[in-house]
């Protein structure tokens, strides 16, 4: 399907605009912009329901952009033309892209956090990671090392904030996730499940390899100041630390998160 040439006036243009900047708004439609080819490749293949797609004549410039835009067209997605200049203004980004799509949410359940994808459930939970680069990171990094899901609690940055959906490189297709305000809502969720709570933090615990990921868990990390809040401390069932060089005493939340994920998923392929 194919659209009229959108100018910088349209009301589309306006729209996507505003979906940009505005959380609030994107929670109100229940919608949220996927920018790039690569994430309109995720999101055309992982079957994600595209309201429309807006593109520039730069789409063509690459045969993987030609081959995507082909794909579009044969989907039946509905399609909008503009210049580079308006699609530009629509993001951003420094280096624009030359096609973003309007993607309609799909909330997780939290049953689906909980769909094992290597023997036993894990569930991320990131509280308050503030920071939609970071966020995005530890998605991706969740989905790349076997996570079931990520739920985001407490004041975290927006899931789909435009620089959390490019972190994500396509994860936020595939990774259940949802979000909580109340971090003790959160425990509870998961206590009666019987998931076994793990809190990664600074100092001298036992060393990710160490811990017994062979059962239903979940792992809390905190803000990189201040980390979990007591109330919650006191429901982890184990801590973990990542032991690092004299002199270094903190890592980012996204490295520890890909520290702490990829060994859970030795210990995990090891057992079989």
């Amino acid at each position: 399907m194919m659209a009229a040439m959108l100018g910088k006036g349209n009301q589309l243009v306006r729209r996507i605009r505003i979906l940009r900047r505005d959380r609030a708004e994107r929670v109100r439609q229940s919608v949220f912009l996927a920018e790039g080819i690569h994430l309109c490749q995720e999101a055309l293949a992982s079957g994600a329901d595209l309201e429309r797609v807006v593109y520039s004549a730069g789409i063509s410039a690459t045969d993987e952009g030609a081959d995507l835009l082909a794909d579009l067209r044969r989907s039946g997605t509905v399609l909008d033309e503009t210049s580079d200049a308006i699609l530009g203004s629509m993001q951003d980004v420094r280096s624009p892209q030359p096609v973003l799509a309007l993607v309609r949410m799909r909330p997780a359940r939290f049953a689906e956090l909980l769909a094992a994808r290597l023997r036993y459930p894990l569930v991320v939970v990131a509280h308050e990671v503030q920071d939609p680069g970071n966020l995005g990171t530890i998605i991706r990094t969740a989905d790349a090392a076997g996570a079931s899901g990520l739920i985001a609690s407490g004041r975290a940055a927006d899931l789909h904030h435009p620089r959390t959906v490019r972190s994500t490189m396509g994860s936020i297709f595939r990774l259940p996730l949802m979000h909580c305000l109340d971090i003790l809502e959160v425990i509870r969720l998961l206590q009666a499940e019987q998931l076994f709570l793990v809190a990664a933090e600074t100092g001298s615990g036992p060393e990710p390899e160490e811990i017994d990921w062979n059962r239903k868990a979940a792992l809390f990390l905190g803000p990189e100041r201040g980390g979990l809040p007591e109330e919650a401390r006191t429901h982890m069932d184990r801590y973990l630390s990542v032991a690092m060089a004299d002199g270094v005493d903190s890592l980012s939340v996204g490295a520890a998160a890909a520290v702490i994920l990829f060994a859970a998923r030795r210990v995990r392929t090891a057992s079989g």
